[in-house]
């Protein structure tokens, strides 16, 4: 039995999820800054607030510079990934590449907030900060995902365990699909928000009592985020139904995934509802952004999992799981026709 060995991506990975964690809570915490209106707690000054490291705090200040000490921890985390990712695994781009993506993603996250401040707050930049800051989360979770599945992989051949190559589940198009159309839910969510769409269409599901907003172009803002949001859940759903055909153990880890997928995609359309009906109150809409930056995390998550799932044996009926391309796969399909042939001869003989 061997002993043992150190983890080398330890650091990096606790690294990765605290960064991780902490790049949610600011999400939460800058759609805190929009809904009470404290984007100018600090003025038009930055990185200063009102000229001023350390201003009295009134509540909108407290509100906004709290967002930015909290910017500023992310910060500090992001860099230290990244440096542990190139120290410690340079030669590793699996691990160094998302790290240092995410480290040019911080910056840009920072000159948008700079920005977002000097123009006062102009919608589009303010949508922009937060699809940036969306994808900045999902790479952060990718590093802590992949060194985790180093990890992993590096215990199960210590313990001289079969070490069997990731390859695609063959849902992993359909996840991606799924993927893609949340991150377009939350663009238009924010798109709602930011241009105070959101009472031009009343009452839920319908817009106004009818099927098709009438009046204000800027209606079909709120219109197409619900209708969108509604087409997302019809695809959990479906992947869900798509999961349920299959027996493998990959497919099994990826149902329950879903299930809760499914679950919190239902919570937020009726967080959503609520929402309208009661006129947008800030607890809601606090809820509203926290509960879709969980469902963003899920789907980054998910589609992680589904791109890397391990070659199982499936029902007769079911898809073939078709690994991604390396040198051993590449060997086995070279070898396999002369592989039967040698054991057909056999057999007869």
């Amino acid at each position: 039995m061997n002993p043992p060995q150190p983890d080398p991506t330890r650091l990096l990975r606790r690294l990765a999820w605290t960064g991780a964690i902490l790049a949610f809570g600011l999400i939460v915490l800058g759609g805190v800054v929009r809904i009470t209106g404290s984007g100018m707690g600090c003025g038009d000054h930055w990185p200063l607030c009102d000229g001023e490291w350390f201003p009295p705090l009134d509540l909108p200040t407290m509100i906004e510079i709290g967002h930015r000490w909290a910017a500023a921890l992310v910060s500090i985390l992001v860099l230290a990934m990244t440096a542990v990712a190139w120290i410690r695994h340079r030669h590793e781009p699996r691990l160094r590449s998302p790290a240092t993506l995410a480290l040019v993603l911080l910056v840009v996250q920072v000159l948008l907030g700079a920005v977002t401040v000097k123009l006062a707050l102009p919608p589009w930049v303010i949508i922009t900060h937060l699809a940036n800051a969306m994808v900045l989360l999902g790479v952060i979770l990718l590093t802590a995902l992949r060194a985790g599945a180093r990890a992993t992989a590096e215990a199960a051949s210590g313990a001289g365990q079969p070490a069997h190559g990731p390859g695609r589940h063959p849902a992993h198009r359909q996840v991606l699909a799924t993927t893609a159309l949340g991150f377009v839910v939350i663009l238009f969510g924010a798109q709602v928000a930011n241009f105070h769409t959101g009472l031009l269409c009343l009452g839920f599901p319908l817009c106004n009592g009818q099927l098709l907003p009438s009046g204000n172009h800027l209606a079909f803002l709120p219109w197409a985020h619900r209708a969108l949001a509604f087409g997302f859940l019809a695809a959990v759903l479906a992947l869900a139904v798509r999961l349920n055909r299959r027996s493998d153990a990959a497919s099994r880890e990826m149902r329950r995934s879903v299930a809760v997928l499914v679950a919190v995609t239902v919570l937020q359309i009726g967080i959503a509802a609520a929402m309208v009906l009661e006129l947008l109150p800030p607890a809601l809409r606090a809820a509203h952004l926290l509960v879709g930056a969980l469902i963003w995390a899920g789907l980054v998550i998910l589609t992680f999992h589904s791109g890397r799932t391990t070659a199982q044996a499936v029902d007769p009926a079911a898809e073939p799981v078709r690994p991604t391309p390396s040198l051993l796969a590449d060997f086995v399909t070279l070898t396999k026709p002369r592989i039967i042939s040698l054991l057909l001869v056999t057999t007869v003989a």
